[in-house]
């Protein structure tokens, strides 16, 4: 299932009876990546290797709504209902990436929108993706896409 935005608690409940269902937000990430774990899925298509989906799923909906905010490892783990360690395991076993990159990509990706379609400041869309510091701010959201915020806002 790939969202544009994001997944909900009702996203995780409807895909409880298909456990083979794997969650993409569209654009975080690449598309070799996505490949790579399209490819990992069928290899690993026995249904002990979706067990451990329905938590990343939940981990997944839990950072999907509340990006914007700080969250801790511990939150979101308690949200899937797991342990830290057991869940980034998981984690990074379903996706490939550790749940604080995708975390990372996926606010860049809500900051790119908002440059795109709104004539917000660099700081508000900053603060508005969850980064309460607009130079960590622009140095992460140039290390994931290779260009600076306003650079961005100006060739999209």
């Amino acid at each position: 299932m790939v969202g544009d935005r994001g997944f909900t608690d009702d996203d995780v409940r409807r895909a409880e009876p298909h456990p083979g269902m794997l969650f993409l937000g569209r654009d975080v990430l690449t598309d070799a990546e996505t490949a790579a774990l399209l490819a990992a899925t069928v290899r690993r298509a026995e249904p002990s290797a979706s067990r451990g989906r329905a938590p990343v799923r939940r981990a997944l909906a839990y950072l999907d709504q509340h990006y914007r905010h700080r969250i801790s490892r511990r939150q979101v783990a308690r949200a899937a209902g797991l342990g830290e360690d057991h869940l980034s395991r998981l984690f990074h076993r379903e996706l490939g990436l550790s749940l604080w990159e995708y975390l990372t990509r996926l606010r860049v990706q809500r900051a790119k929108e908002r440059l795109r379609h709104s004539g917000d400041s660099v700081q508000a869309v900053a603060r508005a993706v969850g980064f309460h510091d607009r130079a960590y701010f622009s140095r992460v959201f140039r290390k994931v896409t290779g260009i600076a915020p306003h650079a961005y806002r100006e060739v999209s």
